[in-house]
């Protein structure tokens, strides 16, 4: 019995994430957390994000897609629910009562010439922006 709800939970979320988002806008993002030093000097505040006078720094997330919920700090940045990530969208993002979506994260694979291994790159990160209620 618990190996069949088991799998009947493990479906419903594979469907959910299978699904296609043809409907959602989809904006390329990229994704932060506050910097632990807040008074860089000007060489490092050159490579962080300043949003409202807090320094962030870029964000390590494993590659997959996770359903995320998102709080408006301003316009286009937004903390990701039950989280210390934040999120910059790219692009125009329209008013909604709530933003929810998938944040999907891919690896970018390259074959090497030389020897035809492959190796990883960094990601693409894009979120799907689930359609107003």
């Amino acid at each position: 019995m618990k190996s069949l709800l088991l799998t009947l939970m493990l479906l419903i979320s594979v469907t959910a994430f299978g699904q296609d988002y043809t409907e959602w806008d989809k904006y390329s993002c990229d994704i932060y957390q506050i910097n632990d030093d807040q008074n860089p000097s000007i060489w490092v505040a050159s490579v962080l994000k300043e949003v409202k006078g807090v320094y962030y720094r870029k964000a390590n997330i494993d590659v997959g897609k996770y359903q995320i919920e998102l709080q408006k700090v301003k316009d286009g940045f937004y903390r990701i629910k039950g989280t210390k990530l934040y999120i910059e969208l790219n692009g125009y993002v329209p008013y909604q009562r709530e933003y929810a979506g998938i944040l999907d994260i891919d690896a970018i694979v390259v074959q090497s010439p030389y020897d035809n291994s492959y190796s990883c790159v960094g990601t693409t990160e894009y979120f799907y922006l689930a359609p107003s209620r």
